[in-house]
C-alpha cells in the first residue's frame, strides 16, 4: 500500500509500506512506472529532484534519474531532514550528522542521549523528537550550538512535528494539544481539540495564515496562525486520514478520507468532493498549476493515479 509520495522535480515518486517504489514521469498518460524496490525503510525525504531513503540497514539510497545510488553509513538511520547545507541524518545511537552537498561521508556533529525519531527544519537549525517523548532544538547546522530541551508542558508529551505557519517555525503535536515552536520555545498553544493531532496542512497566500489539523480519530479543524480558534471541518462520510498542501498561493488543501474519497478543503472549512475510489494519498501536480494528483490503490488492482483541478475562487 502506498504510504509516501513526493514531488521530485517534474515527477511524482510513490513508496509503499513494503519498500516498493513507483514513478510518474509521463504527465500525459499518467502511467506509474515501477522502480527497483529498496525494502522496508525508516525515513524518506525529497530534496531538489532527488528522493533519499533510509533503510533499516546502515545505508542511504538516493534516487537519481531512474536508479538508486547507495551510500553506506555507520549506523541505521531513523530520521532525515532536508536542510540548506545538505541532509541532516539521525541514527539509532542518537548521533546527528550532516551529509553536505556532494559529500560521500556524513559528518557527525551532535548526539542526543537517546535516539532521535523525527527531525524537522527550524529556521537555520533543527527540531528533534527523541525517544521517550522529549523535544529538543539546535541552531545547527546553520550555526554551531548544542541540542537543548524545550518545555512542552503546554501541550503534554509531544509525538509529531508538523509544518509551521511561517518559515522558521513548526507545529508540535502533544497528547494535550498543539503548539507553535519558534526557536527554543513554544510561543502559542491550544488544548481545545478532542483528538490527538497526527498531521497537518498549511494554507498559503490567503491573508492570515491558517492550517488544517487532522486528529487520530478522523476529525479535522481549521486553526489560525495564533491558535486562537479552532473550527471543525465537516465532511460527509468517513473521517480524514491525511492532508496535503497545494503547490502555490490560493490552492486548496487536498484531504483524503478513510473510505477512499478525496476532498478540496478551503480555509473557512468548506469542502468539495473531487474523487472517490480507494484514494490513499494526494499531492499537488508539478506539471499543472492548481491541479492535484490522487493516488488510488487496492490489493487487487495495485496503484494508479488521477488528476483534477483543486483551486477555488
Amino acid at each position: 500500500m502506498p504510504v509516501v509520495a513526493f514531488v521530485a522535480g517534474e515527477r511524482i515518486v510513490v513508496g509503499t509500506d513494503a519498500g516498493e517504489w513507483l514513478a510518474l514521469e509521463n504527465v500525459e498518460n499518467a502511467e506509474l512506472r515501477a522502480l527497483l524496490a529498496t525494502g522496508p525503510f525508516s525515513a524518506a525525504v525529497a530534496r531538489g529532484g532527488e528522493v533519499i531513503v533510509a533503510s533499516w540497514e546502515p545505508r542511504l539510497l538516493t534516487l537519481r534519474g531512474g536508479a538508486w545510488a547507495e551510500l553506506a553509513v555507520a549506523q541505521p538511520v531513523l530520521a532525515l531532514a532536508a536542510v540548506r547545507q545538505g541532509l541532516a541524518i539521525a541514527d539509532v545511537d542518537g548521533g546527528l550528522a550532516l551529509l553536505g552537498e556532494g559529500a560521500r561521508v556524513p559528518v557527525q556533529e551532535l548526539a542526543a542521549a537517546t535516539p532521535i525519531v523525527e527531525l524537522a527544519p527550524l529556521g537555520g537549525g533543527l527540531a528533534a523528537l527523541v525517544a521517550g517523548g522529549a523535544l529538543e532544538v539546535t541552531p545547527w547546522p546553520g550555526e554551531p550550538g548544542p541540542l537543548a530541551a524545550v518545555d512542552t508542558g503546554a501541550i503534554g508529551r509531544p509525538h509529531a512535528l508538523l509544518p509551521g505557519f511561517t518559515p522558521g517555525t513548526a507545529l508540535v503535536a502533544g497528547v494535550r494539544g498543539v503548539g507553535i515552536l519558534s526557536g527554543p520555545r513554544i510561543i502559542a498553544a491550544t488544548a481545545e481539540l478532542p483528538e490527538k493531532i497526527r498531521t497537518a496542512g498549511v494554507f498559503h497566500g490567503r491573508g492570515r495564515a491558517c492550517a488544517c489539523l487532522v486528529g487520530d480519530g478522523g476529525g479535522a479543524w481549521i486553526v489560525d496562525e495564533g491558535l486562537g480558534y479552532a473550527a471543525r471541518v465537516r465532511l460527509p462520510g468517513a473521517g480524514l486520514v491525511g492532508v496535503a498542501a497545494g503547490a502555490g498561493a490560493g490552492d486548496a488543501l487536498l484531504g483524503w478520507t478513510a473510505d477512499g474519497a478525496l476532498h478540496a478543503i478551503q480555509p473557512d472549512g468548506a469542502t468539495a468532493r473531487l474523487a472517490a475510489g480507494e484514494v490513499v494519498l494526494a499531492l499537488p501536480d508539478p506539471a499543472r498549476p492548481r491541479h492535484g494528483i490522487a493516488i488510488h490503490w487496492s490489493a487487487a488492482a495495485g496503484a494508479h493515479v488521477t488528476r483534477g483541478h483543486v483551486a477555488w475562487t
